[in-house]
């Protein structure tokens, strides 16, 4: 088998419209990497911007919780609430017990 060395036009022409295209692909995908460099520049800004804002957001609100809990909250409202709590814990308290009684009269019995 023997290759044939010999260089002609349309190889030539070929082999340059090769290097062309391969350089031209270069650009558009150097392109390409600009574009996308900016797009994720543009959406980390606006990511650190919003993440800004819900901060902000976050801290006004913990503000107007505690003026609200100031403003609307008597000192007789949170006994009652303290109350009612109280109460309920009792009621959880006496429900428990009841329940290990019955698992300990069960056990026992079985």
């Amino acid at each position: 088998m023997t290759f044939d060395l010999i260089i002609n036009l349309p190889t030539v022409v070929t082999l340059g419209l090769a290097i062309v295209g391969f350089i031209i692909w270069l650009v558009r995908l150097e392109g390409k990497a600009d574009v996308s460099r900016r797009d994720i520049e543009t959406l980390s800004q606006t990511l650190n911007a919003l993440e800004a804002l819900v901060s902000l957001h976050q801290s006004q609100f913990q503000e107007y919780r505690l003026q609200a809990a100031k403003d609307y909250m008597t000192q007789s409202s949170v006994a009652e609430i303290k109350r009612d709590l109280i109460d309920e814990m009792g009621k959880m308290e006496r429900r428990v017990e009841q329940a290990i009684n019955r698992a300990l009269s069960s056990a026992k019995g079985a």
